[in-house]
């Protein structure tokens, strides 16, 4: 009987063991899989993100480009004897370099894995917390990019350049002479205000947000990416 017992318990033993392996082994598939939908993911991120500096970059390059044009119209607000020793060329380029760009993120990747609940496959808790935020910190810190843009345009278009038109016309000049912008009192508000205190606000905001990204892409890449 001793040994019948033996025998069974061994054989009891044995299935628990099997039992055991088996459902290690499938947890390590799981694993797996967890683990390969989750680099999937990253790379899919890391390859968006990338691109999000990349157009950040060059959208900073130009509005710093469009803050040095403001101010040589600043310059030439302080000193209007300059107008007549620079072409009407040179002042219509710094006006068009006013302009600059509204930058509008690449976020389908993100959008898709926020929406679908993949975030969850992400296992480090910092990056998964950027990842989940990043959208509404891209809006608030662009928002004042975007505010020059609009603001400033609307301005130029609606009030400016009709006046300082009128004006050339009243005095029997080219409509396309650019010194009578000199004499729209809104030109020189748009220019101070918006162009230069606003733009100057809003490259510390892209710069900000430039650090951001690439903290998420360090963050992406190390995770094995």
């Amino acid at each position: 009987m001793a040994k019948y017992l033996r025998y069974a318990l061994g054989e009891i033993l044995l299935v628990v063991i099997g039992i055991l392996i088996a459902l290690q082994i499938n947890n390590w598939n799981e694993q797996r899989k967890i683990n390969k939908a989750e680099q999937t993911i990253l790379n899919d991120l890391k390859i968006e993100i990338a691109s999000n500096i990349k157009s950040l970059k060059a959208l900073t390059t130009e509005h710093r480009n469009s803050l040095d044009s403001a101010q040589k119209l600043r310059q030439l607000f302080n000193d209007k004897s300059q107008l007549t020793k620079i072409s009407n060329n040179t002042i219509m380029n710094y006006v068009w370099a006013l302009k600059g760009k509204n930058y509008y993120m690449e976020k389908g990747i993100l959008n898709s894995i926020l929406s679908s609940g993949q975030i969850n496959a992400i296992q480090n808790k910092k990056l998964k917390y950027l990842l989940a935020s990043l959208i509404d910190v891209t809006e608030e810190k662009m928002a004042v990019t975007n505010y020059v843009r609009n603001m400033g345009n609307e301005i130029l278009l609606k009030s400016v350049y009709p006046k300082a038109i009128a004006l050339n016309m009243s005095e029997g000049k080219g409509k396309n002479d650019a010194r009578n912008l000199f004499n729209v009192p809104e030109f020189w508000l748009v220019v101070r205000g918006t162009f230069i205190e606003n733009r100057q606000i809003a490259l510390k905001n892209e710069e900000e947000l430039k650090r951001i990204y690439e903290q998420v892409l360090n963050l992406i890449k190390g995770e094995n990416i």
